[in-house]
């Protein structure tokens, strides 16, 4: 005799009831794989990351340098990275908007910097003088990090810096 859907639905009902912990755990399992690849979908090799890749949270932030509202949520990001710690892992993304005309130099002088391992220290002179985005700012910011100035240049002019930011934005 051919199951009926009433005959089904009580197969599911049964079989769910007896098995839900393996259902559940399937379930999450998927969602962790479905998350995982997003994750990876996301940040990019190039991106700034602070954090170990194993926290439980991962925070992917876009901003810009020249954005005022960028820069007041600053003053609240730091205590919650010195309070979390390495359960944290904080993603940089560039998001320059066209109308900040020193947003996508910003972004490229700070990218040139996380080429020698400096994108964080960097961002922060940047918050803290945003009024005064310039060249003349990312080539002083650079000097006190004591960055190779020849590289840092180069870095900041070059099609894969300006190309890690669009990608940002697209």
């Amino acid at each position: 005799k051919p199951l009926t859907r009433a005959d089904v639905e009580k197969i599911v009902a049964d079989y769910v009831a007896q098995n839900g912990d393996k259902l559940m755990t399937s379930i999450v399992g998927w969602q962790g794989r479905q998350k995982q690849a997003l994750v990876k979908e996301i940040i990019r090799p190039y991106n700034p990351v602070m954090g170990p890749v194993t926290a439980p949270i991962t925070i992917v932030e876009f901003s810009e340098f020249e954005c005022p509202f960028c820069q007041k949520v600053q003053v609240n990001l730091k205590p919650v990275r010195d309070r979390y710690g390495a359960r944290i892992r904080w993603v940089y993304k560039h998001y320059p908007l066209e109308f900040h005309a020193k947003a996508k130099p910003a972004a490229y002088a700070a990218m040139a910097a996380a080429k020698q391992g400096k994108f964080w220290e960097f961002s922060a002179q940047l918050w803290a003088k945003q009024n005064y985005l310039s060249d003349q700012l990312y080539d002083q910011v650079a000097k006190e990090l004591k960055l190779d100035m020849v590289k840092f240049k180069a870095d900041k002019a070059s099609a894969e810096v300006q190309q890690q930011v669009a990608l940002d934005m697209n």
